[in-house]
């Protein structure tokens, strides 16, 4: 049984019982890859029209283009990829399919090729590491191979197992959100439907207006609008897509008497502007970006 640590970490993996995934990467050690990737980022990676990827200003040169939660996921995402990369494994299919998969999120173009890059870079940590500690074996390389194959299942059943699909009554566009979750449809003449747990504080609501004059570029007090007693608490981002483009801010404010975050983003689309928001305490938030970013990923304009 093969016993190592990854750099920096005292982590442990065992082989062949192969049976951990990508969460096996520490915070830690994501967070070293990740500013290693970022001091090699500007300037050398490369934007989809072959152009290097290039900071607007010194202050965007200092910041890491994802949240940082996006990034310890795209890291953990990698692991399956550098044990491929050491075994000599096929492990090419799962980052076709990861990279797609990402393609179809808000992303930038930056934020795009930070991911290829953070990507790379981790699955080069992760094949060095591993070949510091001895070759891969026999044993060893068919555990790999249930690692990678249990990865591609995963990015193959979608946002979630627990997810259905929503198509908004307006015709305007679908998503996947919470199974679970109750759904309050549009009354009367409104736009919005809203969904929440059974238990909890947190609320998922989706809104549209149509028949829109939208200029080429949105507008970031379209979503100040949206929260006129609210206060940004992050940076706008501007993501698009091959038929829409976006808006992507947090906002804080009082709910209920009680301090509230709004995970936010404003979708422009043809004529139509849909916003979809993620709200819940502020001690409660962040457990659930990364639901958000599977509901915003998994717009689908019709």
């Amino acid at each position: 049984m093969r016993k190592f640590s990854l750099l920096l970490l005292p982590v442990l993996f065992l082989f062949p019982c192969v049976s951990h995934s990508g969460d096996a990467v520490s915070e830690a050690h994501a967070d070293y890859l990740i500013q290693l990737t970022l001091q090699h980022f500007w300037g050398k990676a490369k934007l989809l029209n072959g152009e290097p990827v290039q900071p607007k200003d010194e202050t965007e040169r200092r910041t890491v283009p994802i949240p940082h939660s996006e990034a310890v996921r795209v890291v953990r995402a990698a692991f399956p990829a550098g044990l491929g990369l050491w075994c000599g494994a096929d492990w090419k299919p799962y980052y076709v399919a990861f990279m797609k998969r990402e393609q179809v999120k808000p992303w930038s173009q930056k934020q795009i090729a930070f991911v290829g890059t953070l990507f790379g870079a981790t699955q080069g940590n992760i094949r060095k590491t591993m070949t510091e500690s001895g070759k891969c074996s026999g044993t060893d390389s068919a555990g790999v191979k249930r690692l990678l194959d249990e990865a591609m299942r995963k990015l193959a059943s979608g946002p979630s197992s627990g997810s259905k699909l929503f198509r908004h009554p307006s015709g305007v566009f679908e998503m996947a959100v919470p199974g679970e979750w109750e759904v309050s449809r549009p009354v009367g003449g409104t736009s919005v439907t809203s969904f929440r747990p059974k238990d909890g504080t947190a609320g998922l609501t989706v809104s549209v207006v149509s028949n829109l004059k939208l200029p080429a570029e949105l507008p970031t007090s379209l979503l100040a609008k949206m929260f006129p007693d609210g206060k940004a608490i992050s940076e706008v981002e501007r993501r698009e897509g091959a038929n829409w483009r976006a808006l992507r801010q947090d906002w804080q404010g009082i709910k209920e008497g009680r301090e509230t975050v709004w995970l936010a983003t404003l979708f422009g689309s043809g004529s139509h502007v849909v916003v979809i928001t993620l709200s819940d305490e502020k001690a409660r938030i962040d457990g659930l970006r990364a639901l958000f970013g599977e509901v915003v990923a998994s717009v689908k304009f019709r």
